[in-house]
């Protein structure tokens, strides 16, 4: 077996752990300290069948380097791994966060770091963050990105899978939230500015550097949700803005061609995107429904003029419903749920959106297009463990058309 480390020892650079005790000038003693540990895993059975949803994405998917577990019939038992949270309340206003991931791919075993940020709570309305943290870019992002136990269904949304990168998953940099009281309603805000985007998109932020013109540019992203209490439930309306004033990257002009990195480039293959992402979301949570939207829209423009397109747009949404019941005592909630990806243009393939490393090199893969339906139930049987029971009906995409899906997700 094969242990691959993704961390790396630049990550906290410029905005360091000691970088804010510094500027906040805290004396902590390490009697004091306590350190809490959490986490959360998961086990699935999942099994496709059928013909493909779109014979010709799957066609596409497979000559161009694309997986090719995603679109085969069979049975699988999956183990993806383990995310570790080690928390310490330094005092009342100081907390340490790191999440690990150790990730189980194949035959090798990865560790990531996810996040490792220190925060310092003012007040109520601003707190202040630095380090490493999931960037917090509507709803999903912040609080369901994963297969993690508070999910209800089971497949992670396209929008903020980070194989996929079409939403950057985190940031390294400063962040400040906090929470304003309207009368019965509260308006609540997220600014964060730093490094989320790499020379690919699921690649590490530790390629951004401020001031750097041969890297990418911090980005900054504001999120603005307001929160209504109401006597049949909860409301929250929201909207995520994210800007990137340059992307640098490497412009592959055909699909499944491969470029070396590690080679000087030709000037035909230097790539400076811009990128705007909104993403606007609603939530409504009653005693015995839930209804949730999220749509996010990605514009990328070409500032080099080498990719043959001056902008490039794409799309995605996420929809459920879910019914909250008991049977025997043990909450079961039934849902329904339809997901859609759209890469919208007349090239429907993006020149950054699913390029992806190999090694020392970088591969154009085809971006399929995809729909679908999910028909699922949630059971929590035991404390801390939740099954997940989940049919997939694809009406697009390179994969089957069908799909089963039984997961057991615990916490502690």
């Amino acid at each position: 077996m094969n242990i691959v480390m993704k961390t790396s020892t630049k990550f906290m650079k410029p905005l360091g752990v000691l970088g804010l005790l510094v500027l906040f000038g805290m004396n902590i003693q390490a009697q004091e300290r306590k350190l809490n540990l959490s986490g959360y895993s998961s086990v699935a059975f999942s099994t496709a069948f059928g013909d493909a949803a779109n014979e010709q994405e799957r066609i596409m998917h497979e000559r161009n380097g694309g997986d090719p577990d995603i679109i085969e019939e069979g049975t699988d038992i999956s183990y993806p791994g383990m995310n570790l949270f080690l928390n310490s309340q330094f005092s009342d206003k100081l907390t340490f966060q790191s999440e690990i991931f150790f990730e189980v791919d194949k035959d090798e075993f990865n560790v990531d770091m996810e996040q490792l940020f220190l925060k310092y709570g003012f007040s109520e309305k601003f707190n202040l963050t630095t380090g490493q943290f999931i960037t917090p870019l509507g709803y999903l992002s912040r609080n369901q990105r994963n297969l993690d136990y508070l999910n209800y269904s089971y497949k992670i949304r396209d929008m903020i899978n980070e194989e996929f990168g079409l939403t950057p998953f985190r940031t390294l940099g400063l962040q400040a939230n906090g929470t304003f009281e309207a009368g019965s309603m509260a308006i609540m805000y997220w600014v964060a500015y730093g490094g989320a985007r790499g020379t690919t998109p699921a690649g590490k932020v530790n390629e951004t550097q401020i001031g750097n013109v041969e890297h990418s540019s911090p980005s900054l992203t504001v999120n603005l949700e307001l929160y209504f209490p109401m006597s049949s439930g909860d409301l929250n309306i929201g909207m995520g803005i994210m800007s990137t004033p340059s992307i640098k990257s490497i412009y592959i002009d055909s699909l499944g061609k491969e470029v070396d990195i590690l080679e000087e480039l030709d000037p035909s293959e230097r790539m400076d995107l811009s990128e705007t992402i909104f993403a606007p979301y609603i939530r409504y949570d009653a005693s015995k429904f839930q209804v949730f939207a999220e749509y996010h829209i990605n514009t990328l423009k070409d500032e080099l003029g080498n990719t043959g397109s001056a902008s490039y747009e794409f799309t995605t949404l996420s929809a459920q419903i879910l019914y909250k019941t008991k049977i025997k005592g043990k909450s079961v909630y039934p849902y329904l749920r339809y997901d859609k990806l759209n890469f919208a243009n007349d090239n429907p393939d993006p020149y950054y959106g699913l390029i992806q490393r190999s090694g020392d090199g970088i591969i154009r893969t085809h971006a399929a297009n995809r729909e679908q339906i999910m028909i699922g139930a949630a059971f929590d049987l035991f404390p801390n463990n939740r099954i997940k029971l989940e049919y997939d009906l694809f009406l697009d995409g390179p994969e089957p058309q069908n799909g089963i899906n039984i997961a057991t997700s615990f916490a502690f």
